[in-house]
């Protein structure tokens, strides 16, 4: 059960990164809040997930880094955060490639 829960909430996850990254009447700093917000609901269902699920922890630790890293782009590079987004799409791939073997 915990699995489905945690696929179901990838799977919105990606969904509404995507519809984030095709709005284009969305200021800059509205996507990158709204990124944040969802890799602390992202990082809040692994929480969860970890107790059932422990090899989700190492996932967790790479999204938060993730999470992290597009925090500190939107600080010093805010810029750069459309980019990050669209490279998150090829990455997230790697990522659940790596983390299913």
């Amino acid at each position: 059960m915990a699995r489905g829960m945690l696929t179901a909430f990838v799977l919105y996850f990606e969904n509404t990164m995507d519809e984030i990254k095709r709005t284009e009447a969305l200021p800059v700093s509205e996507k990158a809040k709204l990124i944040q917000g969802l890799g602390d609901s992202y990082s809040k269902m692994v929480a969860s997930s970890k107790r059932l699920l422990p090899e989700v922890s190492e996932m967790a630790t790479a999204i938060k880094t993730i999470t992290m890293f597009g925090d500190y782009i939107q600080a010093n590079k805010p810029e750069l955060i459309n980019e990050f987004a669209d490279l998150l799409e090829g990455f997230g791939k790697t990522l659940d490639k790596e983390f299913k073997a």
